[in-house]
C-alpha cells in the first residue's frame, strides 16, 4: 500500500512539473527562419554581446506606436548562451493580440539575425511592472501612431 502512495505521489510530481514546464514553453515564441540559403555573411567586427543585440532592435518598431521597441523600455534583459540569445520583451498587457505579438517577435528576430545571421533568436514575453507600465503609457500617447 505505502509503494503505491510512493508512486502515485511521484507521478503527481512529475505532472505538476510537466505543467508549469509547458506553461512557461507556452509563453515562449519560437521564430525561426525556414530556410538558411537567404542568410547574409556575418558582420565582420561584430560581436555577440547584449549591447550590441540591444543597438540592432532599435531597428524594430512597435506595430501600433511610432518608435522603437528599445526607447519604448520593452526589451527587457537579452541572455546570450553560446549561439542561443533570448531576448525577453515586456508587454503592458497580458491581453495583447497575437497579431502584434508575431509582429513583435518577428521583428526582433530578424533584425538580431541580421546583425548575426548564425545565431538562434528566441523571443519570450512578459508582463511590465506597473512602474514600467505607465512609464510606457506616457511615451505611447506622445507617439501613438495614427
Amino acid at each position: 500500500m505505502n509503494k503505491k502512495f510512493l508512486t502515485i505521489a511521484k507521478m503527481d510530481r512529475c505532472l505538476l512539473t510537466l505543467l508549469q514546464n509547458f506553461r512557461r514553453f507556452k509563453q515562449e515564441v519560437y521564430v525561426r527562419e525556414k530556410s538558411t540559403q537567404n542568410l547574409r555573411k556575418p558582420v565582420m567586427n561584430t560581436i555577440l554581446t547584449p549591447d550590441s543585440i540591444r543597438k540592432v532592435l532599435t531597428t524594430v518598431r512597435h506595430p501600433e506606436i511610432a518608435d522603437n521597441v528599445v526607447n519604448l523600455g520593452m526589451i527587457h534583459t537579452v541572455e546570450i548562451r553560446g549561439q542561443e540569445v533570448t531576448i525577453h520583451v515586456a508587454l503592458p498587457l497580458e491581453e495583447i493580440s497575437k497579431d502584434v505579438r508575431h509582429k513583435l517577435a518577428e521583428g526582433v528576430v530578424a533584425a538580431c539575425k541580421s546583425a548575426h545571421p548564425y545565431v538562434d533568436c528566441l523571443v519570450h514575453f512578459e508582463k511590465m511592472s506597473p512602474e514600467e507600465h505607465d512609464r510606457f503609457c506616457e511615451m505611447a500617447s506622445e507617439k501613438w501612431a495614427d
